[in-house]
């Protein structure tokens, strides 16, 4: 009996261990996907540019995978089949996907993208793109262009550059950590192969709203990463090694445009992570970075790095931060360069540029100095909120719901249209969207309707009605079933630009109902926006109230403990666990997969040999849910 006692007791350990951990997976979120909010009780009036980087990123986000349609299957082949199937995909003017199968790809020329058209993987180790293409220095070549492009993007791939021959990279696998490497490392032309000049990818000035999610650069042949463009977001990508990582502007993770987005990517092994050339407004943030983070040549200020961990160990030649030299011709950064609550590790000293109780500015040469002796009044400068657990100061306890409009159609005069749009303009066209609001739900707190513009914009004000009946369908609607209005439940008066979000704040929603709304034009130019046949379905967001004790307890933990980087490759770091305390990785059978006793402070955990999936890291009665990629 003791036996099955203790059997009993796991099984309900484990089932309240799920329960815990999925409390905070219901509609949860990450940095750059579509529907991310900020908490603005946060902002600092000391630091009025906050607002600014709340746009950084593709404007809407990211959208989700499985709300893009796959146009085009590929089996391996080589630069022109890709190439081929680029030109030839009918996208309609909404983003479309050319799914490549599993299997090496040999790029032998340069590719170039065009709008709409997202390159995604089957599975991201296994696609893996083979990169043959030869550059000397004089004519750098890359492999994946946007040149003038928008929405865009690169999805779950490999690049691998392939040399003629074998060359030997020097880095920190084969030279010794704590001492400075120089020439040995940081060299072009690496036995005197000098036609490597080539990057992986370049987003061109002209360029935005794209984005880079889930790919492996793998020794790159100069610059891994071009980032020019504007508004484009790089999430969870993994960039290592370089051959041409010497002078002259080779092995650079190169941003240089405005309002763009680095999240959760990890970097190591190439010459500089670098802002430059005019950059501003971007935010680098939940990343791993084993280089120096180096704000290089006269950018324009107004960025932020802010939650990452920086290190660049003794064989490099600059610490966790640095600038472009005076005398080698570089301008000096620019202003408000804000630097808040990084780990940081390296040569000069750099672990005096972490933590959370002082905010540092990088506005001169060499290195950063303290701006202020405190943090921001939020205690961030990036309030973004996931998990739908934002906005309330930390008071009181929310949950998100996201439901998926279930009919929707719309009417022009006596004809009834069901297809990939919905119409509305002013005494012309109205459309009619209906929701089923589940019964097993909490309380509602709160309620947006958010629909993307398809493929016309317009402006003005368009209001959302509750309709009296729901005795019709997207194929029968028609002027004699049609509902009626009943009270009008929000409003918005606005430009609505072609793939942009934009939500209307609704009242009186209650669970179990099934809900008719209308949403009609009163003034200005006509609108189209996405339908659920449509790329970008409307939805409704739901703000549910949840049990208080339970959201304070998960919550607690959430605060008290914190694992980085999620997702992550090999290696977790974890930190806010006390000195003694058992930390454990739990499968979701509840099978104990790795245990660590804490060193306080920080810990590390190697993570090389476990599957990929979802995990759960749990120390001291604390749960986070973990991505192993």
């Amino acid at each position: 009996m003791k036996e099955n006692r203790l059997d009993y007791n796991v099984i309900i350990f484990i089932i309240l261990l799920m329960i815990l951990t999925t409390t905070k997976m219901r509609g949860q979120r990450f940095i750059g996907d579509a529907g991310v909010t900020f908490d603005n009780s946060k902002n600092d009036i000391n630091y009025p540019f906050m607002r600014e980087w709340q746009k950084a990123g593709v404007e809407g986000g990211i959208p989700l995978r499985n709300t893009l349609p796959i146009k085009i299957t590929l089996a391996p082949t080589d630069s022109k089949g890709i190439q081929d199937a680029i030109n030839q995909v009918d996208t309609g003017g909404e983003p479309s996907v050319i799914l490549l199968k599993e299997g090496t790809y040999t790029i032998d020329q340069p590719i170039q993208l065009k709008s709409n058209v997202i390159l995604r993987g089957e599975s991201k180790n296994q696609v893996v793109l083979e990169v043959i293409i030869r550059s000397n220095g004089s004519n750098n070549k890359q492999v994946i262009t946007f040149d003038d492009v928008r929405k865009s993007g690169l999805e779950d791939l490999t690049f691998e550059y392939i040399p003629n021959k074998s060359i030997i990279l020097y880095d920190d696998r084969n030279v010794p950590l704590n001492r400075f490497c120089g020439s040995r490392c940081f060299s072009n032309d690496p036995e005197g192969d000098k036609n490597m000049y080539v990057s992986f990818v370049r987003m061109k000035e002209n360029s935005k709203n794209c984005w880079i999610d889930n790919c492996v650069f793998k020794n790159s042949g100069s610059d891994p990463l071009e980032i020019w463009g504007n508004h484009i977001t790089c999430r969870n990508n993994f960039i290592d090694a370089c051959y041409n990582k010497g002078g002259g502007g080779n092995g650079y993770y190169d941003i240089r445009g405005d309002y763009n987005l680095f999240a959760y990517e990890k970097v190591r092994r190439i010459r500089h992570f670098t802002i430059q050339q005019k950059a501003k407004y971007n935010v680098v943030t939940q990343c791993e970075i084993e280089v120096d983070v180096n704000f290089h040549n006269g950018d324009r200020g107004f960025n932020l790095v802010e939650n990452n961990r920086i290190t660049s160990l003794q064989w490099r030649s600059w610490g966790a931060f640095a600038s472009g030299g005076f005398r080698y011709g570089h301008d000096k950064p620019g202003p408000n360069n804000i630097i808040f609550n990084n780990i940081t590790k390296g040569r000069g000293n750099s672990e005096q540029f972490g933590g959370n109780d002082k905010v540092f500015v990088f506005d001169q040469y060499s290195k950063p100095r303290v701006l202020k002796n405190a943090p921001p009044s939020g205690n961030t400068f990036y309030p973004v909120v996931l998990n739908g657990n934002g906005g309330n100061n930390g008071e009181g306890c929310e949950e998100i719901l996201e439901i998926t409009a279930w009919q929707d159609a719309y009417l022009q005069g006596n004809a009834s249209f069901n297809a990939t749009s919905l119409r509305v303009e002013k005494g012309k066209r109205v459309s009619y969207l209906k929701f089923e609001i589940p019964e097993d739900i909490e309380d509602v707190t709160g309620a947006v309707l958010e629909m993307s513009v398809s493929n016309d914009s317009g402006s003005g004000l368009i209001e959302v009605y509750k309709g009296n009946s729901n005795d019709w369908t997207e194929t029968n609607l028609s002027t004699s079933n049609k509902p009626d209005e009943m009270g009008k439940l929000g409003s918005l008066n606005t430009s609505y630009g072609v793939g942009q979000y934009y939500q209307w704040e609704l009242s009186g929603i209650t669970p179990g109902e099934i809900i008719a709304l209308i949403v009609k034009q009163i003034d200005g130019n006509d609108v189209s926006f996405s339908s659920k046949e449509g790329n970008r379905p409307p939805k409704l967001v739901l703000e549910l109230e949840c049990e208080e004790q339970q959201e304070s307890d998960v919550s607690q933990g959430f605060i008290e403990m914190k694992i980085f980087p999620n997702p992550t490759n090999d290696f977790l770091t974890v930190s806010g666990v006390e000195s003694g305390e058992t930390i454990m990785l739990y499968d979701f059978l509840g099978n104990i997969l790795k245990s660590i006793i804490s060193k306080g402070e920080e810990d590390r955990l190697d993570l090389s040999e476990i599957p990929s999936g979802q995990y759960v890291i749990k120390a001291i009665g604390n749960s986070l849910i973990l991505i192993k990629e």
